[in-house]
């Protein structure tokens, strides 16, 4: 004879069974916090590293926690071995490393995941795309970055700074595999220069074919505009062209459907403006130096991501490569309003 006890313990196990068959055939989405545990700084321009272990899932979406006037700009990093596990740790820009400071991620330094700067949203990525984290993967740890820029002319200190990302997880298998494709300068910017292009250009070489679908911009003070393209048998399509000035959140691309096969060139201009500058400014990872970043946001349909993410020149000029030395799109210094870089440092 059933008892009370009996049929709710009978009811609870077929509650917990049809669960289980909606996880294994729908797949679940949890979500990820990935923020620094109360972090006091005391200087400027300090970058601060924390890890969490990666779960074997697949990242689908990013929100992003800041304090306003607190946090410059945060990275976060798909890493296999971190320097510390226990605690954070100060970390010099990209992969930087001296007596104070230990690099973001060990052996190859690790996967760009997701960039934030400037008041940027929120981030839902494209259905059915993700990024695979894990021990499957070779992901056995997320790395969070964050940069303060100028914290000692605040009011308050900044004793327990939690920043960070809440991570949208999923553990249905994504048939799209994302990547973070990073093109950015070295060099300096002379002064009093209205319209200063600092360029980069790469070949791609990889096996994978990749489907670009976002874009972002960094940059610091000077920068007025920066653009991204594919360049494929001399033809330049755009990926995209923002001011580092609006919030520096992933935009969908400009050419949607353009693809990156073996063969093309991926490039990037950053137009300068200087006027307000009286020495050289150096590429470098303080609000005194500056930046010229473009990063492409894409995915992969064959589960395989390409081995070269970066491409980083000095002193380039698109001439320099016979490839892409022709068609070169007037509009590559113009942000999208169609307002033009100065040509005089002086108002006439």
């Amino acid at each position: 004879m059933d008892t009370p006890s009996s049929m709710l313990g009978r009811f609870l196990g077929t509650v917990l069974l049809i669960l289980g068959l909606c996880r294994s055939i729908y797949g679940s989405e949890d979500d990820m916090s990935v923020r620094l545990p109360g972090v006091a700084i005391n200087r400027n321009d300090e970058y601060i590293c924390y890890a969490v272990k990666a779960p074997n899932a697949y990242v689908v979406g990013f929100d992003p926690i800041h304090f306003e006037g607190v946090t410059h700009h945060m990275l976060l990093y798909q890493c296999d071995t971190p320097p510390d596990t226990d605690t954070y740790w100060h970390c010099g820009e990209m992969h930087a490393e001296d007596s104070d400071h230990k690099p973001t991620c060990l052996g190859n330094g690790g996967n760009i995941m997701y960039a934030w700067a400037h008041h940027a949203p929120k981030l839902q990525l494209p259905d059915d795309v993700g990024f695979a984290i894990g021990e499957k993967v070779g992901v056995n740890y997320i790395v969070l970055q964050v940069h303060y820029g100028d914290i000692m002319s605040r009011d308050e200190p900044v004793d327990n700074d939690t920043s960070g990302l809440v991570l949208k997880l999923t553990d249905t298998p994504q048939t799209k595999l994302a990547g973070v494709y990073l093109m950015g300068t070295a060099g300096s910017i002379p002064p009093q220069k209205p319209a200063y292009y600092m360029n980069t250009a790469c070949e791609y070489n990889d096996a994978p074919i990749l489907h670009p679908f976002a874009y972002r911009t960094h940059a610091h003070d000077l920068g007025f505009v920066i653009s991204g393209y594919v360049v494929k048998d001399g033809e330049w399509f755009e990926l995209g062209r923002k001011s580092p000035k609006d919030p520096q959140m992933f935009y969908n691309v400009t050419d949607i459907g353009v693809e990156v096969e073996r063969g093309d060139w991926l490039a990037a201009r950053c137009t300068m403006d200087s006027c307000a500058r009286s020495e050289v400014t150096y590429i470098g990872s303080t609000m005194a130096d500056e930046m010229c970043n473009f990063y492409m946001m894409y995915y992969t349909e064959n589960d395989a991501l390409p081995t070269r993410k970066s491409c980083f020149r000095s002193q380039f000029t698109f001439s320099q490569e016979p490839d892409i030395a022709d068609g070169v799109p007037s509009t590559i210094s113009q942000r999208p309003s169609g307002e033009d870089p100065g040509t005089s440092c002086y108002s006439e």
